[in-house]
């Protein structure tokens, strides 16, 4: 499954480039999307804090919540 890339995959096979892919073995995939989208985007502070609300409505509360029932 391609879960980011999808343009640069078009390029390549335009271009006739055999494309360098990598497996995420037991990663994240949401986070990695949004790790390698503030990494190439010029975001400024709010807009990256937008775009964590939107993917996590949860905020951190899940793992908040993880945290303090195992103390």
């Amino acid at each position: 499954m391609l879960v980011d890339g999808r343009n640069r995959l078009a390029a390549c096979k335009i271009a006739g480039v055999e494309p360098t892919t990598r497996h995420l073995n037991g990663e994240d995939p949401t986070a990695f999307v949004v790790s390698e989208n503030i990494r190439r985007r010029h975001l400024v502070k709010g807009e990256r804090a937008m775009m964590f609300a939107l993917i996590y409505p949860q905020g951190g509360k899940q793992r908040r919540a993880r945290q303090e029932s195992s103390e």
